[in-house]
């Protein structure tokens, strides 16, 4: 488990990243001692924010310790190397696996629909739970429907106990429709794209799972701009992996595989993408008055890059800038170094 944990530091550091997050933790006995041990390793690259799953709280250790008001006490023992974040949610599956939950008319062709892994009625009582303790509700949402779910959730809990500072969000949140996107403004909720998808699995999205017009209109972080709906891009590693610099390239180009464009009033420009994987997922981590971007009295957390992606002369050019090193903390990792 401790190498494993290292590896993925290394992993994430070649790639320029200085923040990771565990965003199913607490589903692998051990895993908690693993970071802990890692995080107090001066060469250990990465800062860690853990995600724990709702069902960690509801029964077993953590629920004999108090469930989610226990989250508070392990709060007590965060750093800046390794913090708890928000607690995770996941109400549908994937779209390429048939199992994201849809709107009419559900899967392209066969009019099939996905499933739900927890009852409306369940969601909106956990998220309550989250939501009245002052934390951050994560949601995974692939397709629509539980997209739509998630915010009858969230708009319940507001309803009950406002609160204006918990920057609940929704991860994945592929589909999410436009009236959904204004919902989401008005409630105050942020969204964590799953950009790379575009790439990975545009072209079968366009042919077989939900169809043209739909695969025109995911991941719509043009639509997310415009509207003022805090976002961040992210890979879902290891499904995708994890290299922020294609998930920009994909946010600004929105090509397939095969070279096909998918949505091109979806696109961001190179500054909103650069936003999106620093300020923008410092935001969604409640973190961004000490991270995403570089200003007196902030972690010196940086990425040390072979040319500046604001200057490329098309956006094309993104995926092709090299990492040269991180620095954390105001202490130099380079690429490759030997740890």
């Amino acid at each position: 488990m401790l190498k494993a944990t290292r590896d993925a530091g290394e992993l994430a550091h070649r790639v320029g990243v200085t923040t990771v997050t565990d965003l199913s933790f607490g589903t692998i006995p051990g895993g908690y001692q693993a970071y802990q041990t890692a995080a107090a390793e001066p060469d250990f690259p990465v800062r860690v924010v853990l995600n724990p799953l709702i069902s960690i709280f509801q029964k077993g250790e953590i629920a004999d310790k108090g469930g989610l008001d226990y989250l508070a006490e392990l709060h007590k023992y965060d750093t800046d190397r390794l913090s708890f974040g928000g607690v995770k949610f996941i109400v549908d599956g994937s779209i390429q696996g048939y199992t994201g939950l849809f709107q009419w008319p559900n899967y392209y062709k066969t009019f099939a629909n996905g499933v739900a892994n927890i009852s409306q009625e369940d969601l909106s009582k956990w998220v309550l739970e989250v939501h009245k303790r002052g934390f951050q509700a994560v949601i995974h949402t692939n397709a629509d429907q539980a997209t739509e779910m998630a915010l009858q959730a969230l708009a319940a809990a507001q309803r009950q106990y406002p609160r204006l500072a918990t920057r609940h969000r929704l991860e994945h949140n592929q589909f999410v429709t436009r009236a959904q996107l204004v919902k989401m403004k008005e409630l105050g909720v942020a969204t964590n794209l799953f950009m790379n998808h575009i790439y990975f699995w545009g072209d079968l999205h366009y042919s077989t799972f939900v169809g043209p017009d739909r695969a025109r209109e995911m991941n719509p972080a043009g639509s997310a701009q415009r509207l003022g709906v805090p976002f961040s891009l992210h890979s879902d590693a290891s499904v995708t992996p994890v290299n922020p610099l294609f998930s920009m390239w994909t946010a600004t180009v929105r090509k397939t595989m095969s070279g096909r464009i998918l949505g091109e009033g979806e696109r961001i420009s190179v500054p909103q993408a650069l936003h999106a994987v620093t300020l923008g997922a410092a935001y969604l981590l409640g973190q961004d008055d000490k991270k995403g971007s570089i200003k007196a009295g902030k972690l010196a957390d940086f990425t040390i890059l072979d040319r500046n992606p604001l200057e490329v002369t098309s956006p094309d050019e993104l995926k092709d800038i090299k990492v040269l090193g991180t620095v954390m903390g105001g202490k130099p990792f380079p690429a490759g170094a030997n740890r």
